[in-house]
């Protein structure tokens, strides 16, 4: 039996000295609504939780708490009529307490997305990392409430229907996934990611041609240098020759880090340009591995100012905004000065983040997860759990996996601008 139907059957009790009175069909109709707001609350407060909304969160949680305390103390009075309720007591107790730990968990998260990226980007790493470990307690708690919540209804034999089992799904995934992250972060070792800067108005598979890319370096989730470089000046240094896809033959005879994005399959075009970058003298003297990449549309830098407002690049005499940011990297595209805009340009980016008051951060954090789901921002870590958490979040940019029993067509188009052709 549902979770809705018992929560009728107890609205119907309740309202039952009063049935001759107001009519059958309107005690089904009040008992529905009722019913409906405790499933349509709890849902929602799972989906704004997983969605990373603790607002949203918090709202739907506080409505799904003043449900379950209307019924607990409806229940004293209800059980001398049916006794198989005294067993709902400890059932509603467990939702209520999972309820309480979720709205703790939201405004952990909601700490997180304020201030997450100022911890990594002012060398708080250490306090971002307890920030981590404690929203990791908070999860692992949730789970062992959520699974406890299953047997107890299924001992009375009471369905709480699929929200529950994909909260107890996602929270494992999610437990599974900062374990390896927190372990990840606290490690000893610095950790260095290739961050790849797309221009799709010379498009590849995987997004758009790489003019220029960073390297940042992560020790204890703190962010300790950021160094952008231009792409032909580390193909330069490439002395093995590799020969390109046939498709740019036509234009170059090796293949560089420039075009190594070839692959629609974002996961594999990110090991090709990172195998390329350490391949050069450059990482190869340094003994530089990166352990993943970050993709980045220029489009998405666009978006950054419109938050963070005007950047100066003295070097240039230039003053760089939402307006004039695009055309100014496309006209140096062909002069080969974007290179030199945009080494001046991130750096200043990214102290003015962490900088960014509550208003702006939560504009920012809206603008990642649109860009995200418009795959202008992909991530490819080399940790095989992350990675697999990374692609159920949607964030991998992996050529979608069709089940075995898939019945239909798949159809992905695929563009590529060669040398502007």
């Amino acid at each position: 039996m549902r979770l809705k139907v018992i929560v009728i059957l107890i609205l119907l009790l309740v309202m039952g000295g009063y049935v001759f009175f107001i009519g059958i069909q309107e005690f089904k109709d009040q008992a529905l609504i009722s019913a409906d707001n405790v499933s349509t609350g709890f849902k929602g407060a799972l989906t704004s939780l997983f969605n990373l909304q603790p607002d949203g969160a918090l709202r739907h949680f506080d409505k799904v708490k003043r449900e379950i305390e209307l019924l607990q103390n409806q229940l004293p009075a209800l059980t001398k009529f049916l006794p198989i309720l005294k067993n709902l007591p400890p059932l509603f107790d467990n939702i209520d307490e999972i309820t309480s730990v979720a709205s703790k968990l939201t405004i952990k998260l909601d700490l997180l997305q304020k201030e997450g990226a100022g911890f990594v980007l002012q060398e708080k790493g250490l306090s971002l990392i307890k920030l981590l470990e404690e929203v990791l307690a908070d999860i692992d708690q949730l789970d062992s409430l959520t699974t406890n919540l299953r047997q107890q209804a299924k001992e009375i034999d009471f369905d709480l229907g699929d929200e529950i089992r994909t909260m107890n799904h996602q929270l494992q995934s999610s437990k599974m996934f900062l374990k390896s992250f927190i372990s990840w972060l606290k490690e000893k070792k610095p950790h260095h990611l290739v961050i790849i800067f797309q221009n799709p108005s010379e498009m590849r598979p995987a997004g758009g041609f790489i003019g220029s890319f960073a390297q940042l370096t992560l020790h204890q989730a703190s962010m300790t240098n950021l160094e952008v470089n231009d792409v032909y000046d580390i193909d330069g240094q490439l002395k093995k020759k590799i020969i390109p896809p046939k498709a740019l033959q036509s234009i170059t005879p090796t293949w560089g880090a420039r075009d190594a994005n070839w692959f629609f399959d974002f996961p594999t075009s990110a090991k090709k340009v990172i195998e390329l970058l350490e391949a050069s003298r450059t990482y190869k003297e340094r003994g530089t591995k990166f352990d993943g990449a970050i993709a980045i549309n220029v489009h998405v830098i666009n978006d950054i100012l419109r938050i963070i407002g005007p950047i100066e690049i003295k070097e240039y005499d230039i003053v760089l905004d939402h307006n004039n940011f695009l055309p100014e990297i496309q006209r140096n595209v062909e002069t080969n000065k974007n290179k030199n805009v945009l080494k001046s340009a991130t750096p200043i980016i990214f102290e003015k983040i962490g900088t960014l008051k509550d208003e702006g951060k939560i504009a920012l954090v809206e603008i990642i997860a649109d860009r995200i789901e418009k795959k202008d921002i992909m991530i490819y870590l080399d940790d095989l759990m992350m990675e697999n958490f990374i692609q159920n979040m949607g964030v991998g940019g992996e050529v979608t996996r069709l089940p075995k029993d898939f019945f239909g067509e798949y159809l992905a188009v695929i563009n590529a601008n060669i040398a502007g052709g």
